[in-house]
């Protein structure tokens, strides 16, 4: 879920806006749970006072069950009032402290202020929603946990983000919370060009891949930047956006290298909607048509005549290379081959699909080098699982780059084979009288019970 800070454009004597929650957790539609910190303990008496909200759960009855960590950020125990207090006023019950929230404020959010004293050596503060008698609200099937060593990393984060803010206060500018991390993207108009700043603070060391996008929200290329540590968790990166990449949206997702993992808006990709930009100046080169190689042509030929009258080709001039795609059906399979006019080492990533051109599968095969700046791959899919389209996207691992049809993954239709019907609906009867004979042993085991 995103933050609720929104995005938009600040008049140069707003103020910044207030930090961001310093945890947001993934909930339903039309329900929220997040932990602000409200003042760090510097700033309270030796205290650090957070916030939990919780938004769209109605006015009947919500308690707030929690508990501390302090030998372990993930530990369960009972806190003293000397080490955490709230408000409202908590009741000790077995094992945990309740408090119950009070009535949503007019922006239907209700609130529980907790305060932790800063030498207390609380390293975790967890929690649950509780509706009696046996209601329990978690985050998925655990409790909702804030790690309070990283409050200092959201101070840091915080301060950057209102320097950022200060520097450039017409910014459009969007905040994030996801898996741990933190993510603030800032965007100006810098005359004809957009100038596009990340601050992400996570433990981890992330790239950035990001790639314009219209209204429809489709990647139009992919670029990838290493961000920075600047201080402490907090990593930076800044790139211009010049001419065509200046468009409605910066798609971006973050990537950990050391797990291979991806950061994303939920299942999304992050959107930043960017400032509109004038690129009228822009004037791009002229493009210099590609004439196709000779030899090239000669191994389509070659390739089709190999293939024999039954093979299908289609053709496709893309990211400066040619490429041509030729199936040929065969009683069992339907081999394809694949030829690609580059140097470049690809991979193509294949699956089938039907009419809706939806893939049913994933495969990768890597691109075997020809003589004279040629590629070409080799694969069979089976009868069985042969649909109406193949649908397939290059990959050059060494920029990591996705070559597509414009926006679109390539489609190629594929031939059939007379033979494949007959070998299609003989399976369906084989599993038909399958099913119906373990039905039929089924129902005479329950009536001899």
């Amino acid at each position: 879920r995103k933050s609720s800070h929104n995005s938009g454009r600040l008049p140069a004597s707003a103020r910044p806006r207030p930090p961001p929650p310093l945890v947001l957790f993934p909930m339903a539609p039309g329900h929220a749970v997040s932990v602000e910190v409200v003042a760090e303990p510097e700033e309270a008496g030796d205290w650090a006072v957070l916030e939990v909200n919780a938004e769209g759960f109605g006015e009947g009855e919500l308690l707030l069950h929690w508990g501390v960590g302090k030998l372990r950020v993930d530990e369960w125990a009972v806190g003293s009032d000397a080490q955490v207090k709230t408000t409202p006023a908590s009741a000790h019950v077995q094992g945990a402290c309740q408090a119950l929230f009070p009535p949503s404020d007019a922006q239907g959010c209700r609130k529980i202020k907790v305060e932790i004293k800063g030498d207390s050596g609380v390293k975790g503060f967890q929690f649950c929603l509780h509706r009696k008698p046996s209601d329990w609200l978690k985050n998925g099937n655990t409790n909702f946990l804030v790690n309070l060593a990283r409050v200092q990393g959201a101070k840091i984060f915080r301060n950057r983000m209102k320097a950022a803010l200060e520097a450039d206060a017409k910014a459009k500018h969007q905040v994030w919370s996801c898996q741990g991390a933190e993510v603030a993207v800032f965007a100006s108009d810098a005359g004809g060009a957009c100038n596009v700043k990340a601050l992400v603070d996570s433990e981890h060391d992330l790239v950035l891949q990001y790639g314009p996008a219209g209204a429809d929200r489709r990647w139009q290329s992919s670029t990838r930047l290493p961000l920075s540590k600047v201080e402490g968790t907090v990593s930076e990166g800044a790139v211009t956006l010049e001419g065509p990449e200046c468009q409605k949206y910066l798609m971006f997702v973050l990537h950990d290298a050391s797990a291979n993992q991806w950061l994303k808006d939920g299942g999304r990709d992050f959107a930043m909607e960017l400032p509109a930009v004038e690129v009228a100046k822009f004037q791009p080169q002229a493009r210099v048509e590609r004439a196709s190689s000779k030899k090239f042509g000669k191994f389509v030929k070659e390739a089709m005549e190999e293939d024999g009258e039954a093979a299908t080709m289609k053709e496709w001039s893309v990211g400066g290379m040619d490429l041509v795609v030729i199936a040929t059906p065969t009683e069992l399979e339907c081999n394809v081959h694949v030829l690609v006019d580059t140097t470049a080492d690809l991979t193509v990533q294949y699956g089938s699909a039907g009419a809706d051109r939806v893939w049913k599968y994933s495969k990768r095969v890597p691109l075997a080098s020809m003589p004279d700046q040629a590629r070409e791959a080799f694969f069979s899919i089976p009868a069985g699982d042969v649909d109406k389209h193949l649908m397939f996207v290059l990959h050059e691992g060494a920029v990591n780059r996705w070559i597509k049809e414009g926006n679109d993954d390539f489609c190629f239709e594929l031939p059939r084979h007379p033979e494949w019907d007959r070998l299609k609906r003989e399976e369906d009867a084989r599993r038909a009288a399958e099913a119906e004979k373990a039905m039929a042993g089924r129902a005479a085991f329950l009536a001899s019970r």
